[in-house]
């Protein structure tokens, strides 16, 4: 019982945390093209609270969540928690 306790605890803190911290960042990474020994491209785009940043032929867009990942082979989609920023993406 106390274990649970103590887990709820530690997990209301957190999220408490994450409430003064900022907004969630990812970094998030999917290979494309024909890989080269010790070489890869890659499509990437940075996710600031639920919001994407990536560049296509007409600069930098934005869409929700890692939607510019599927139009490549997105079970290859890495995602990377950067922390938080304190900046509001919008």
């Amino acid at each position: 019982m106390t274990g649970t306790l103590l887990g709820s605890i530690v997990d209301e803190a957190a999220r408490a945390w994450a409430k003064l911290a900022g907004y969630q960042v990812y970094l998030v990474a999917t290979p494309f093209g024909p890989g080269l020994p010790n070489l890869q491209a890659y499509h990437t785009s940075v996710v600031v609270d639920r919001m994407e940043y990536s560049f296509c032929p007409f600069g930098v867009v934005l869409g929700h969540g890692p939607e510019s990942h599927r139009a490549f082979d997105s079970s290859r989609t890495k995602i990377f928690d950067m922390g938080y920023a304190r900046v509001d993406a919008r």
